[in-house]
């Protein structure tokens, strides 16, 4: 059995800078011997790969199998060369052929059918392929794509939302004066209308011999100048002190702060791998080699990029290499450079951004807060993403996706930008770039430009309708953030029924309500209706319960506090089996204001959903929870002695407050945007008319988790009110946090039959505030 982890050897030679372009040094087509038998051609292409030439080899196993259709190993091999070439509908068509002839032979073959799919954008197919995978996969020897396989398939779900949900971005090809038919890479700002970038210059594609005796008139990549005129970037030349003709110049940075450039020298060892060694040249024109322990014998050490601390006036080197330690084929490093010794300190993994995949051209913005790179190992949207992590103190922030159209489905990695932050260049073989052997082939340098956001004012017209007089109940709402995959959950009491409920872009939303004695409606508002309609009108009918499901539902309205995990509402229906679902929804209409007033309903439309008992969701549920037939709780409390509550919602001397509407990004300790507004308005003003005080945070989870879970979970979130509040001018010194996890809970977390109160769980989540002398 065959097994080939997706790196793409073709890609991290380009990115690697060495000279052995299979698309430069590749034999002519025509020039290929097919007159030689199959296994003297079988010879040709092994050594071409061996040389790092996957064109050559291509060429040779095309028509390999135009003589021999029958050899499925061929196929397999002529398979991965359209993958190493990134031709991915043919490689799609060959490991798809391959597979379906010999499934138990060749397993591995629908996982790179699958990820040539992804690579097409074709993320449904791929998704379904990733799956179908998944259920062969224990019979798979390669843990690197065991491990990736599941970010895989999140990375399909993502491709999806990015491509229904792109950045308000302009993205268009840098210009011909830039691109050419051989790979660009590396564009870097070295001031607003001037850059540095690497390429080949050469107007066609021309064939060299790449043997080693060969070498010396085979063309070397250089670095170029370019400056912006009236709109478009026009080159201007060889970059002179960058100009050694013996060798390949790889990826280069520019560190405006020591007037220093950072690049890389590559060549081919004896075992034809590319290996690079990292200098720096200044204002001396001189090269200087960064030696040991950034150069490391025997590795490559390769795409720098350069944090500065003003503070210090000190540098933190960022690069590639593959040098023990690596979790990946390549991994991202960082040394820092002492000044009083002269000389980089121990380089370290930079962990929080490596995975078993490939990790990519890091790139750190001109505030040295933001560190991008590429990588195909987050579970990305085609093959290299572009993501960013923020520096928050000495802790960075999780990856974060860019999405489209700074990322494709293909390659997309050597991203800069300039020190705005609003213009700058990414590189892609996404089509629209050079398509000389196919659409996909090639790297070109793309240009973009952020869009200011356009402003988004739509709402909805809700009004809650009963058999009786308005009751003021409570208007529970649960809204998605389809770009961001975020869940947020609100509760809102209507004291005359109705609401003008403000909407968000890219979100779907879910209204229900709840009233003691009744059942509601729920009314389901997509993303879609949003955007496609100017005016948004709804009813939600509550409607009497059975009297022996009164005891239920006075149990729901325990409490009115924000709920960040909803849940499905038990309908009773003697009818049903174990594992089936109800769900009542009210269809959304667009109504007059005569509607609103009782004239007409809105239509009640019920779905029955007879799933398996296996089937039942349980993705979203933590290990304490208990399975009762198809209702989900979490296990009973036992003599829980609960705190007093604090009572007031606005800042106050007097004694411990919370704030109303003050909520985290679900499951997250991120705060949403309104709670950073609440903060902004209410608490700094305060603590700055009231500067001789000092603040306790005090963050509470419900008990769903582990005891462990929860503390860690509320002490990241006071630690970040802290943070936030510092951020805005309020000294360190005066603020203390404290996380306690479920231990303090104001409310019961669960009814007295063992069932879920989400009500007192909502209670429960809360952080407190405390002005203290």
């Amino acid at each position: 059995m065959k097994v080939f982890l997706h790196t793409y050897c073709l890609t991290i030679l380009l990115l690697l800078g060495i000279s052995q372009y299979s698309l430069l040094y590749s034999q002519n087509k025509k020039g290929i011997e097919t007159h030689l038998s199959v296994s003297k051609m079988k010879a040709r292409a092994a050594h071409a790969s061996k040389m790092g030439d996957p064109y050559t080899a291509l060429f040779y196993y095309e028509e390999i199998v135009k003589k021999d259709p029958s050899d499925l190993e061929m196929r397999y091999d002529l398979a991965e060369l359209y993958q190493l070439t990134r031709n991915y509908p043919m490689a799609e068509k060959y490991f798809d052929y391959v597979y379906g002839t010999d499934e138990e032979g060749y397993p591995i073959a629908l996982y790179h059918k699958a990820i040539m799919q992804k690579m097409q954008g074709k993320y449904p197919e791929a998704k379904t392929s990733l799956k179908e995978f998944k259920k062969i996969a224990k019979s798979i020897s390669d843990k690197g794509i065991k491990m990736l396989l599941d970010r895989d398939i999140a990375g399909c779900d993502s491709g999806i939302m990015y491509t229904a949900f792109p950045e308000n971005i302009k993205l268009e090809n840098a210009g011909k004066s830039i691109n050419n038919p051989h790979a660009e890479f590396s564009p870097v700002y070295t001031s607003a209308d001037n850059i540095v970038f690497g390429s080949l210059r050469m107007d066609s594609i021309q064939y060299y011999d790449i043997r080693e005796e060969y070498k010396e008139i085979q063309p070397k990549r250089k670095v170029y100048l370019a400056s912006l005129e009236n709109g478009a970037w026009t080159e201007k030349g060889l970059m002179e002190e960058l100009d050694w003709a013996s060798n390949d110049i790889g990826d280069i940075t520019y560190s405006k702060n020591t007037d220093r450039y950072y690049f890389s020298k590559c060549q081919k060892s004896e075992d034809a791998k590319p290996r690079c060694k990292l200098y720096y040249t200044d204002k001396t024109k001189k090269h200087y080699l960064l030696n040991h322990p950034v150069n490391q014998e025997g590795f490559t050490s390769t795409q720098p990029a350069i944090m500065y601390d003003s503070a210090t006036k000190t540098e933190t080197l960022f690069y590639v290499s593959d040098r023990a330690g690596s979790k990946g084929g390549l991994d991202i490093w960082y040394a820092s450079y002492n000044p009083a010794k002269k000389k980089w300190n121990n380089p370290a993994n930079f962990s929080v951004v490596n995975t078993p995949g490939m990790e990519f051209s890091p790139f750190v913005d001109s505030n040295g807060q933001n560190i991008y790179f590429s990588s195909n190992g987050h579970g990305s949207a085609g093959g290299l993403d572009v993501y960013k992590i923020k520096k928050e103190g000495k802790k960075y922030s999780r990856p974060e996706n860019l999405g489209f159209p700074i990322n494709s489905p293909q390659d997309d990695f050597d991203y800069s930008q300039n020190e705005k932050g609003d213009k700058g260049f990414v590189v892609s073989n996404r089509p629209g770039g050079t398509p000389y052997f196919h659409e996909t082939c090639c790297d070109d340098i793309f240009m973009f430009e952020k869009l200011p956001e356009l402003p988004f004012n739509k709402t909805i017209d809700l009004v809650v309708k009963s058999e009786d007089s308005c009751q003021a109940p409570v208007l529970l709402t649960e809204k998605v953030d389809k770009r961001k995959s975020v869940k947020l959950s609100d509760n809102t009491r209507l004291e005359n029924c109705r609401i003008k409920y403000n909407l968000y872009k890219n979100s779907s939303y879910k209204f229900s309500a709840v009233l003691p004695g009744y059942t509601s409606d729920t009314l389901q508002l997509s993303y879609q209706d949003i955007l496609n309609s100017d005016s948004l009108k709804g009813i939600i009918n509550l409607k009497k319960i059975l009297p022996k499901s009164a005891a239920l539902a006075a149990n729901l309205n325990k409490g009115t506090n924000i709920q960040e995990n909803l849940g499905t509402v038990a309908k009773d229906n003697a009818n049903l089996t174990a594992g089936t679902s109800i769900t009542t929804r009210t269809t959304l209409e667009n109504l007059n204001d005569s509607d609103l007033n009782g004239k007409r309903s809105a239509t009640n439309e019920k779905i029955v959903e007879a799933k398996e008992k296996s089937e039942v969701s349980n993705t979203d549920k933590p290990k304490s929870w208990s399975t009762n037939k198809n209702k989900l709780a979490p296990k009973s409390e036992k003599k829980i002695k609960y705190v007093k509550p604090a009572t007031e919602e606005v800042p106050t001397l007097e004694a411990p407050f919370t704030l109303k509407d003050f909520q985290y990004e679900y499951g997250s300790a991120e705060m949403t945007v309104t709670s950073k507004n609440i903060l902004d308005s209410l608490l700094v003003p305060f603590l700055k008319q009231n500067s001789t005080r000092k603040l306790v945070v005090a963050s509470h989870t419900d008990n769903i988790g582990s005891h462990h879970f929860n503390i860690q979970l509320s002490m990241q979130r006071a630690q970040l009110v802290k943070s936030y509040l510092v951020e805005r001018g309020i000294e360190a010194q005066r603020i203390t946090y404290k996380g306690y996890g479920e231990t303090r809970p104001i409310a019961p977390n669960q009814n007295p039959d063992g069932s879920d109160d989400p009500i007192g769980r909502g209670l429960n989540r809360r952080t407190e505030f405390n002005v203290v002398k």
